[in-house]
């Protein structure tokens, strides 16, 4: 049986390099498909980062919406700001 690895990195360099698995799946499709999903998921959330940013350095934010920018942002702290790098290992499982 295989299984399709995701991996993942925050595309910075030497000691600011962070390397990671994001999911394991049963397909080759699959595993494409979450990527494809994370990548959207990764833009609309950096969106709405910035939007929540902006409310929270005009000090117009709510608490609601300042535990929603902690989460965001705790979300994608390993990616440094840029979208992670996604590839896909193969592997055989017995």
């Amino acid at each position: 049986m295989k299984v399709y690895v995701v991996q993942a990195d925050n595309c910075e360099s030497y000691e600011d390099f962070w390397h990671w698995t994001d999911g394991v799946f049963s397909s080759k499709e699959l595993a494409e498909q979450y990527i494809e999903k994370e990548k959207n998921r990764y833009h609309s959330d950096t969106a709405r980062i910035d939007e929540l940013t902006e409310l929270y350095e005009s000090d117009r934010i709510t608490d609601e919406e300042y535990f929603e920018l902690c989460s965001l942002e705790g979300c994608w702290s390993k990616a440094s700001r840029c979208c992670p790098h996604y590839w896909i290992e193969e592997y055989e499982v017995t």
